[in-house]
Formats: structure tokens, C-alpha cells, sequence
């Protein structure tokens, strides 16, 4: 809606668990994420990534001009949930910053929307769209289809409806170790039969059914640290994942000769990974400057043919 949730949700994808927003967020949601931007645009790599928000893109200008927030200085936290693919609704997403509401109501109005009332919340909707974007005040925002942003104004007033214990614990340590996270307790519950691997592989979705939960994050500095963990069905579940992603990891290896696995075979040079009982754990510290490199390659490389498949 006026591309608030796409801004908040491609810049920077979570952030540190204020209980009041997390009580924003579904109960059911099998699917959260987040960031702390205060933390991680302070840190280098968070700078460079600040500079990939193109300031001459006339849309981005546009929306800055029109609204007078500025996601490079004026958010500070943002985080993301999903529902179950059986919910009749997809879920939502809040954001903490600083919000203009008068020019933000203003704006959507002048770009064909329609500005409501609803429990005290500024409401944004676009005409014929399920979407709503609500102002609590001019410090926290929810966005997401209208009966979820509902839900969580009500959440807000009556001070119920929390995650469950599990999923918050997980979440408070998440945040302890990273700035930018993420936590599923249903990966493995809709895999396809085989998933795309890279160079025309395939991968037996049975290995990423057997995944219960599975975190991860990212930790931002002169290095930036990736980690990530998964708690299989069983020890051999674990032992069989593992064994997938050491396969995929190695594919890459042998593929570093060409331009597009280049970078990402000397990233994963450093991956460890390991199990214990049936939780399988994942690390990869990746110096800055390779990481910015990585990232500006992305850009250049191009789609190339599909290739024949092998199965794994």
C-alpha cells in the first residue's frame, strides 16, 4: 500500500522483541522474522547496505517526498509474520520508526486511497484491496490483509493473544545473537517432492520434510556471521541433512570456475556445519569486503539456460 510494506519488508527483512510488538503479531504464525536496524545500520555492513537504496530512484524520491519518512533514517525496528498456507489470511507485519501520519494519510489519498477509523487506528486501504496499513500512533505501524491488522489492533487493547512461550524464548535468543533473524516452526510441512539445487540439481523433499523448526540470522560487523539450525525428527534425520548440505556445498566447490558459483564457492570455503542428537547447526563468517562483492556480482549475473537435472 503506497509500497510502505514493500519498503519495510525488502530493506530490512527483523529487530529487538519489544513484548508489546510481539504481541502485534498472530499467535499462530509459523513464520517470524525480523531486524534491528538501529543496530545493524551502525555496523559497516549495514552502511553499505543503506547505499544500495538508490536516493535518484524517482519512486523511491517520490514516497520520501510525498510521506517525509525516510526508511534510511526514520525506522528502527520492523518484524514479519506468516500464517499457516491453510489460514484464510497471509499475515502481517509491524514496524517501529518515526511516521508523519498526517502526510502519510495525505499521500495515500492523493494516490487514490481510502483513509479510515478503526478502534483509533489510522487506517490506509486502497479501493478493491484486501490490504490495510494501520498507524497505531506516529511511532508504530501494522500492515497486512485487513483481518489480520484487525486481529492485531485488538491484540493491542486487550493485551492478549501472545506467541507461544517456545516461540518467544527462541525468538528473545535470537535476538541476543543477531541483528537480522528468522524462526519457522513448519519448514519441511509443504516441500515439494524434489526442490531445485543448483546446476540442475534436485533435492529429495523426505530429507526437508524431517525438519521440525529451523532459525537462523545474521550478525553484522567487520565480518558479517551467518548461523543457522534445524531440529530434525530424529538423530538420522539430522545426519541425512546434513549429508545434503555438505553434497550442495561441495557442488558449488566444483563448480568455482564458473562466473556465477565463483563468489559463493570462496563463501562457503569457511561453512561448518555439524549435528548432535538430531539438531543440526550451521556457521559462516564471510569478511565484509567479500560479502559487499558477493552482493554487487549478484547484480550483474544473468539467468542462464535450465540445465538437466540429477536427483539427490
Amino acid at each position: 500500500m503506497f509500497r510502505l510494506s514493500a519498503l519495510a519488508l525488502i530493506s530490512f527483512v527483523s529487530f529487538g522483541a519489544d513484548p508489546a510488538l510481539l504481541k502485534l503479531l498472530p499467535p499462530s504464525a509459523t513464520v517470524v522474522a525480523g531486524i534491528d536496524v538501529e543496530r545493524a545500520k551502525d555496523s559497516p555492513f549495514g552502511q553499505y547496505v543503506l547505499t544500495q537504496w538508490r536516493s535518484d530512484d524517482k519512486g523511491f524520491s517520490e514516497f520520501i517526498s510525498l510521506t517525509g519518512f525516510d526508511p534510511r533514517r526514520d525506522l528502527r525496528e520492523v518484524m514479519f509474520a506468516s500464517l499457516p498456507q491453510a489460514a484464510q489470511h497471509n499475515g502481517a507485519f509491524v514496524a517501529k520508526g518515526t511516521f508523519d501520519v498526517s502526510k502519510f494519510l495525505s499521500a495515500a489519498a492523493s494516490k487514490g486511497a481510502v483513509n479510515s477509523i478503526y478502534q483509533g487506528a489510522n487506517i490506509i486501504a486502497k479501493p478493491n484491496d484486501s490490504g490495510w496499513v494501520a498507524f497505531l500512533d506516529g511511532s508504530t505501524v501494522i500492515g497486512g490483509d485487513a483481518e489480520s491488522v484487525k486481529a492485531a489492533i485488538g491484540r493491542r487493547q486487550s493485551g492478549t493473544g501472545s506467541l507461544p512461550p517456545v516461540v518467544t524464548a527462541k525468538i528473545a535468543d535470537l535476538q541476543s545473537r543477531y541483528d537480522a533473524w528468522i524462526h519457522t516452526v513448519t519448514p519441511g510441512a509443504t516441500v515439494k517432492e524434489s526442490l531445485n539445487g543448483p546446476n540442475g540439481l534436485q533435492v529429495n523433499g523426505e530429507v526437508l520434510r524431517g525438519i521440525q523448526t529451523a532459525s537462523g540470522g545474521v550478525k553484522f560487523g567487520s565480518n558479517v556471521r551467518l548461523g543457522a539450525e534445524a531440529i530434525a525428527r530424529s538423530d538420522r534425520d539430522a545426519v541425512a541433512l546434513q549429508d545434503v548440505v555438505k553434497f550442495l556445498a561441495g557442488m558449488v566447490q566444483l563448480n568455482r570456475e564458473k562466473p556465477e558459483a565463483a563468489d559463493a564457492a570462496g563463501i562457503l570455503e569457511n561453512l561448518e556445519i555439524t549435528t548432535k542428537d538430531n539438531l543440526v547447526t550451521l556457521s559462516l563468517e564471510i569478511p565484509q569486503a567479500q560479502a559487499e562483492k558477493f552482493f554487487e556480482n549478484r547484480k550483474q549475473v544473468k539467468p542462464r539456460a535450465r540445465r538437466s537435472r540429477t536427483t539427490i
